[in-house]
């Protein structure tokens, strides 16, 4: 049955097409390891061109996830034989997006022993913006939690700025010549980089480094 299966997911497929498809395939690859590292592991396996498919291979997990055109499939002890599990345009989501949590609050590390950066995301709004509000205080979480948000519209201890997902990373900025970039998520934690901003480039960090913050997530409400 399996080896039926492979010859459908064979057929037809234009040489070209696979070539112009090695890039995408790849993103999409390293974008579902990041994600989903429980099932594809590890991480940044050989892509391998099987006649007119590309697949990786993750020994760890004995998973397979494949691509044919804009068709994406998994086979392995989680899905058994060739399972269809959707097309390209459905995985377009930035990899850290999917492990951020929407629901709550992400806490730094304590700064000078004195105080904490928050960071709050939200999905699209009716605009279809993606909104991240950030501000630094002494309070707590809890204590945070009934100004902290977007309902708060004057409220002017925060910054509510837009950001942007590319890839593997998400980006912010403020009018302060400061760029932001969150490089890492795994659902309750992430890391968040500061860098100087490229003069008049709203969407390109320069190399300088000024810090490097953990987060942690705190599942909380809108309001309470």
């Amino acid at each position: 049955m399996k080896k039926i299966l492979y010859f459908l997911l064979l057929i037809a497929t234009p040489l070209q097409l696979l070539a112009d498809n090695l890039s995408r395939s790849n993103a999409l690859f390293d974008c579902i390891e990041y994600a989903l590292p429980k099932y594809f592991s590890p991480a940044e396996s050989k892509t391998t061109d099987y006649t007119e498919c590309l697949f990786r291979f993750y020994s760890n997990t004995n998973t397979h996830i494949w691509t044919r055109g804009e068709a994406v499939y998994a086979s392995g002890d989680i899905w058994g034989d060739l399972t269809y599990i959707g097309e390209m345009s459905d995985f377009t989501q930035s990899c850290i997006e999917l492990s951020l949590q929407f629901h709550g609050i992400y806490q730094s590390e304590k700064i000078n022993d004195q105080y904490w950066t928050y960071l709050r995301f939200y999905e699209k709004d009716e605009e279809g913006k993606k909104n991240i509000l950030i501000t630094s205080t002494t309070g707590s979480p809890e204590q945070i939690n009934n100004w902290f948000n977007t309902e708060d519209h004057e409220n002017k201890n925060f910054s509510k700025l837009t950001y942007n997902a590319y890839g593997a990373q998400i980006k912010f900025s403020e009018d302060t010549n400061t760029c932001y970039e969150v490089t890492s998520a795994d659902n309750d934690t992430l890391t968040l980089t500061t860098y100087k901003q490229t003069q008049g480039d709203n969407n390109t960090c320069d190399t300088t480094i000024v810090n490097s913050r953990s987060f942690t997530f705190f599942a909380q409400t809108e309001s309470q």
